[in-house]
């Protein structure tokens, strides 16, 4: 019995000992065919089964934002009557996560259609490689927006979201060739460029000189590695049977160094923006705190009647043009309108609203400001009269302007200034050599003239 057990236990330990020869065999030969893999480019079979593969694990994503949108609406009907302040905030997040799943399905979508449509039907390994290349591209700039956008909101969503994000990225990096990956790299700064863009809303002209550029710069970068990437695709399938040969592989290693050195000195640059553009938010934030400050922005009269006057004049055609109005007001508190005019991201509107009989619609009518100065306390704003119709300087119609200061969403508004049309109207006559002005409009008894001679090209009037 004893020689029985022992007989038995060499048999069992010999059959597992060959087990694990063979399981390391089988676990010698994959590595071997990942090896293989890893140095050449996907057969056409490969690339519809990886970018299938791709597909469920963006799949899996975009059921993962699904969720939290469904528990951010719902979370938005248990506040909208005890919190709207937060609600209005979860909102926000809300719509974004929206726009983003959208996008992300959308990619899939077309994804999908791709591999039914195209890659299918496409026997051609070359042709069909150069094409998975483009989709790779595309979806690697949605899943940088989609990180991009979701890095903005990380506080409010669970690490599960980005680690699917990450499956997504990795998986679509083994479409074509694992050598081939730097579509991704350059999707990262663009997202990121993209979205620094579009916080800028205050038409800073260097800081959008230096967009352009930098935008430029990075599809140069992009168009450099597509063509290095294609070189190497069309060099591997024509002359190696899609193997990437040791100097196929050297070529792609430059290129990605030679891209990988101007991506680090992009990101150096937008660092340097990114910081610039905190700090105009910075000087936003204290413009609007001014701006909200003000607690009376008071028209001061010029005149008994406590009106402004726009002031107007005759074209050749003695049609009657609008000029000018010059309005003052009072702001409070004392020192606010020096720090209003010292900065280029104040914002100075008018607008004036007709005072008609018969009660109608409200008409608004825009009154360019051509200029802006103060004194002590006091703003002055010098409004064109252009777009007034003739109907206000003939006084069938009244009318009624008001001043608006602004920056970022904050702004001060100014009480409704009843204004009149100009009592003393002027018109030029231009010849050759002289100039007749006359004072006073049609003529008519009492109307003074001067007549000059002049043989200068440009004549300047003050009244």
């Amino acid at each position: 019995m004893h020689q029985l057990k022992l007989f038995l236990f060499i048999i069992i330990n010999s059959l597992f000992l060959s087990a694990c020869d063979f399981q390391q065999q089988i676990d010698g030969l994959q590595n071997q065919i990942n090896d293989l893999n890893s140095g050449r480019i996907a057969s056409i079979d490969l690339q519809i089964e990886n970018i299938e593969s791709s597909i469920k694990d963006m799949d899996r994503l975009d059921k993962e934002l699904k969720t939290h949108i469904q528990q951010f609406s719902e979370k938005v009907a248990e506040l909208a009557h005890s919190d709207e302040s937060q609600a209005a905030e979860i909102m926000t997040v809300k719509a974004s996560l929206e726009q983003l799943e959208q996008t992300l399905g959308n990619r899939i979508d077309e994804l999908k259609f791709y591999v039914v449509e195209k890659l299918l039907k496409e026997r051609d390994w070359t042709i069909a490689t150069f094409s998975t290349l483009e989709q790779y591209q595309k979806t690697c700039d949605e899943l940088a927006a989609v990180k991009q956008g979701l890095a903005d909101m990380k506080d409010s969503l669970p690490q599960s979201v980005s680690a699917a994000v990450s499956e997504s990225e990795n998986s679509i990096k083994s479409w074509v060739n694992d050598q081939l990956t730097a579509y991704c790299t350059i999707a990262d700064v663009d997202a990121k460029l993209k979205r620094l863009e579009s916080l800028v809303e205050h038409g800073d002209v260097a800081l959008e000189e230096k967009f352009q550029a930098l935008k430029s710069e990075l599809e140069t970068t992009r168009d450099n590695i597509r063509v290095a990437y294609e070189k190497a695709i069309k060099d591997a399938i024509a002359d190696s049977e899609g193997i990437l040969t040791a100097k196929i592989s050297v070529e792609i290693r430059k290129a990605t160094e030679t891209m990988q050195s101007r991506i680090d000195a992009l990101w150096e640059k937008i660092s340097d923006m990114e910081s610039r553009i905190k700090a105009l938010e910075n000087r936003l934030e204290e413009l609007e705190a001014i701006i909200s400050g003000i607690s009376s922005l008071t028209y001061v009269p010029s005149y008994s009647d406590g009106r402004s006057i726009m002031w107007s004049g005759r074209n050749m055609d003695g049609a009657v043009i609008g000029d000018r109005d010059t309005l003052s007001f009072e702001v409070s508190p004392s020192g606010t309108v020096a720090q209003l005019l010292s900065s280029t991201d104040v914002e100075f509107d008018a607008q004036a609203v007709y005072n008609t009989v018969v009660k109608s619609s409200v008409e608004m009518v825009e009154l360019p400001v051509v200029e802006k100065f103060g004194s002590g306390d006091i703003l002055t704003v010098v409004v064109s009269g252009e777009n007034m119709r003739g109907s206000f300087f003939s006084e069938d119609e009244g009318a009624s302007c008001r001043v608006r200061i602004k920056t970022g969403d904050v702004e001060k508004i100014s009480g409704y200034v009843q204004m009149r049309p100009s009592a003393i109207n002027y018109k030029a006559y231009f010849s050759t050599s002289s100039i007749s002005l006359y004072v006073g409009g049609v003529s008519h008894a009492g109307d003074c003239c001067v007549s000059f001679t002049c043989t200068i090209d440009i004549y300047k009037f003050r009244y």
